[in-house]
């Protein structure tokens, strides 16, 4: 993991989460709920408008790493590409018929 990424995850904990703060001495591997505990200690320096403390970059770089390596439910999944799509207004509606085809596959009811 980069210093950079560990240095940022030390600053938006603080002293708050040994167990996380440890996993990184160790070079353990960060589970998702780690991860998420990260993101929402990271929210506050990534919404930080004045980027009061030089912060906000490092932070910005946290949300991208964490982004990758978060796990996605269908929901957050669907969100995202339809975000993505709804972007471009020649996206053909037959794109988002096929979004929903496999939603309805990939939902048991």
């Amino acid at each position: 993991m980069d210093e950079r990424i560990k240095k940022q995850i030390r600053l938006v904990l603080g002293d708050d989460n040994e167990g996380i703060l440890a996993k990184l001495d160790m070079g353990e591997p960060l589970s998702q709920e780690d991860l998420q505990l990260i993101r929402d200690a990271n929210k506050i320096h990534v919404n930080e408008a004045t980027n009061l403390n030089g912060r906000q970059e490092e932070a910005v770089s946290l949300e991208n790493w964490l982004e990758q390596r978060m796990e996605l439910s269908m929901d957050e999944a669907m969100k995202v590409l339809e975000q993505w799509l709804d972007r471009d207004p020649k996206t053909p509606a037959l794109v988002y018929r096929a979004l929903h085809t496999l939603w309805e596959e990939a939902t048991p009811w």
